[in-house]
């Protein structure tokens, strides 16, 4: 292996310090194909991919839209430059650690659309095209349809108490319902009877 080969140092506008070579193994063993290459925007590392199925879309777009970067300083059409595919970035504020390098293979390993079925190459386009979706779309529909089912019922929830609150206080404004406000109360009320009357002897009987 050649040294460093998952790393490009490019033009490097903000003098950013070269990850340690030992980082840039671990990164290379997880995918070989990824690459690491200094911003020419921002002072951050933009990492890519190699391209081995398609061009790089982002560069393809940003060159429809006609946006002015005379320095090509966008970040896919640098990755462009290289082969390769935009994925993300990555920004080291303290030293590289293996702790930072750990999270961020497992970000890249959450983020991975190839377990779902494998590369999208041709074969597997067809594939897809006749099962009505590849295994990612399926994934991801179904998520979107258990977000849209999740937030239709905490709508459905909202409504239901807030119309049951106002039902219930028209009732109290209109007399049909008595509000009990506080604790009922625990003092035995005792009922007041009256006192028998005195019973007087009869006079002259």
């Amino acid at each position: 292996m050649t040294k460093d080969p998952n790393y490009f140092a490019d033009r490097n506008p903000f003098q950013l310090a070269k990850p340690p070579a030992w980082w840039l193994r671990g990164v290379y063993r997880f995918d070989p194909d990824l690459v690491l290459i200094p911003s020419r925007r921002q002072p951050l590392f933009v990492v890519a991919r190699r391209r081995r199925l398609s061009r790089a879309i982002g560069a393809i777009v940003d060159r429809k839209l006609g946006l002015a970067d005379p320095g090509n300083t966008l970040h896919s059409v640098m990755c462009d430059a290289y082969e390769c595919v935009y994925v993300t970035t990555v920004m080291c504020t303290g030293a590289w650690t293996t702790g930072n390098l750990h999270v961020f293979l497992d970000e890249l390993r959450r983020r991975d659309t190839w377990q779902d079925g494998g590369p999208l190459d041709e074969q597997a386009q067809r594939k897809a095209l006749f099962e009505g979706g590849s295994a990612l779309a399926k994934r991801i529909d179904a998520q979107d349809e258990a977000d849209r089912a999740r937030l239709n019922r905490q709508v459905r929830d909202d409504l239901y108490h807030a119309t049951g609150d106002a039902w219930r206080s028209r009732q109290a404004r209109v007399g049909e319902r008595v509000l009990n406000a506080g604790r009922p109360t625990t003092r035995i009320r005792r009922i007041a009877t009256p006192k028998p009357l005195p019973v007087r002897p009869l006079i002259g009987v």
